[in-house]
């Protein structure tokens, strides 16, 4: 008996663990085919962590503007994740879980759609409306940041 309990123990250690901690990992669910996700956006039918940048920029087009940072991300309750630069400093967004997230993300800024997304490992983790002049103006402050970051952050920014 106590040989069969470790063969499960060791089953559980060996097979269980490492493939639940692999799915979890990769971001949740699979996503959709892209000619799914882009008919979904089409639709207005957008879901946090079910679709890509990619499927955005076919269906939308290239973004006027488009950044890449390390950025520190707020959880709140939705499993939406609000980047620190939204949030007026000193403030916490509202609903926010007490958790953060820590990585590299994509950003890009659609001001004729109103639209500001965030990614996370290309998956949308972030969507808000915002005035055009609003996503302007956040545009402006990405490429003077680009036009002064030091080669340790590009290399951050890029993953490396």
């Amino acid at each position: 008996m106590k040989e069969r309990m470790r063969l499960h123990v060791h089953l559980l250690n060996c097979v269980v663990v490492p493939v639940l901690a692999l799915s979890m990992s990769c971001g949740g669910p699979s996503l959709p085919p892209l000619s799914e996700q882009k008919a979904n956006i089409m639709n207005d039918d957008i879901r946090i962590r079910l679709v890509s940048s990619k499927a955005f920029e076919e269906a939308w087009g290239a973004a006027p503007y488009e950044d890449r940072r390390w950025t520190m991300f707020y959880v709140v309750e939705n499993g939406t994740l609000v980047p620190q630069f939204r949030v007026p400093i000193g403030e916490h967004p509202p609903q926010w879980q007490l958790s953060v997230e820590s990585e590299v993300g994509h950003f890009l800024g659609y001001p004729d759609r109103g639209e500001l997304l965030g990614f996370i490992n290309e998956r949308l983790v972030y969507r808000e409306k915002v005035t055009p002049e609003g996503i302007h103006a956040i545009g402006k402050a990405w490429e003077l940041n680009a036009r002064t970051r030091t080669m340790l952050e590009i290399g951050h920014a890029a993953g490396k």
